[in-house]
């Protein structure tokens, strides 16, 4: 390693009254949220540029997709009396805790459909190292408006992993 860099460990720790089997209980009302649609899955990826002398170079890959939980889950405000659903730690010290947002929520079922057709979409080299940004649902009358989602593409050994590291409403 160079310098004074030193390795970050992130771990997590689920509040198990609250989050069970990939489900997600609301402590007050009952109701239950499933979130095994955001499960690891495997989808195909179809390529398609253009070569040295013009010609179409097409072809497909197979990209695991692994969601965060940032795409359910957001900060916890000190405003906030909602039970925390995960406590995300650096080296052993809490970084944030995260609470149970129900519009994340209820957008992680097109986002599903957002990945598995990403072929077809246009994404943004991001500021940040290695990652992607893709806006979608764009306003009109406000283009930076719209949903933000943030990606990260690694390839390890043979394979591709799209790690979708969070998707919220947002303005730019």
């Amino acid at each position: 390693m160079k310098g004074n860099s030193a390795l970050t460990y992130r771990t997590y720790k689920w509040n198990e009254q609250v989050y069970c089997n990939r489900t997600y209980t609301h402590p007050e009302t009952k109701k239950l949220f499933n979130l095994s649609h955001m499960a690891p899955k495997t989808i195909k990826v179809r390529y398609e540029y253009s070569g040295t002398f013009k010609n179409k170079i097409k072809g497909e890959l197979y990209v695991r997709v692994i969601f965060s939980h940032h795409c359910y889950t957001k900060t916890m405000q000190d405003t906030d009396e909602k039970t925390v659903l995960v406590t995300e730690y650096e080296n052993g010290v809490i970084k944030e805790q995260r609470i149970f947002d129900e519009t994340r929520y209820k957008y992680t079922f097109t986002l599903l459909d957002v990945i598995t057709n990403i072929s077809y979409k246009i994404c943004r080299e991001s500021r940040l190292k290695g990652k992607v940004i893709r806006l979608e649902e764009k306003d009109r009358s406000n283009p930076q408006k719209g949903i933000y989602i943030l990606m990260k593409l690694k390839a390890k050994d043979e394979s591709l992993f799209l790690y979708v590291e969070t998707a919220h409403y947002r303005n730019n």
